[in-house]
């Protein structure tokens, strides 16, 4: 049976997270606590399997709890988190920030092989806007052909799916 730490910093949320746990035989609440100072105190003398923390309270992960002091994300979560990530460590130099949200629907549909008509369609615009779209690629990134856009959007798939506006997983 894991050993759990609930440290969020609303009391409340606290209790309706230990209510949970107390409903199956996988995990025991040894501790609640609301603020950073008491999670340290008492991952010191609780010694935790698993401590789960608000991410307000600012902590690190701690060597003692579980999972080898790393962090875990719900799988819900991770395509958000790495949008952010992506986003936060874009620098304003980018290639891909000085494309518009569509062009960047645009480039990331070319990459896949698709032509003009399907790019069209599936965006409900016309070929001729996708046309034009394409030429705005090619001129912000200084690029000579839609082949060579296409090979650049292959080298930077995961950058160009994880920003706003890009195509997405599921396209």
């Amino acid at each position: 049976m894991a050993r759990v730490l609930l440290a969020d910093s609303q009391p409340l949320f606290n209790e309706a997270l230990e209510a949970l746990f107390s409903r199956d035989d996988v995990h025991q609440v040894i501790g609640r606590c609301s603020s950073a100072d008491d999670a340290f105190a008492h991952v010191s003398s609780l010694r935790p399997d698993l401590v789960l923390v608000d991410a307000t309270l600012g902590l690190e992960g701690s060597p003692g709890a579980g999972l080898a002091g790393e962090g875990a994300v719900p799988r819900g979560m991770l395509l958000e988190l790495a949008r952010r990530m992506v986003a936060r460590d874009r620098t304003p130099d980018s290639p891909l920030s000085r494309l518009s949200p569509r062009e960047r629907q645009v480039l990331a549909l070319l990459s896949k092989g698709w032509d003009n008509a399907r790019i069209g369609r599936d965006l409900f615009i016309s070929q001729h806007t996708v046309r034009t779209h394409i030429q705005n690629i090619l001129e912000k990134l200084g690029m000579h052909s839609k082949l060579e856009a296409a090979t650049f959007a292959m080298q930077r798939s995961m950058e160009l799916e994880l920003t706003p506006g890009g195509a997405g997983l599921d396209t």
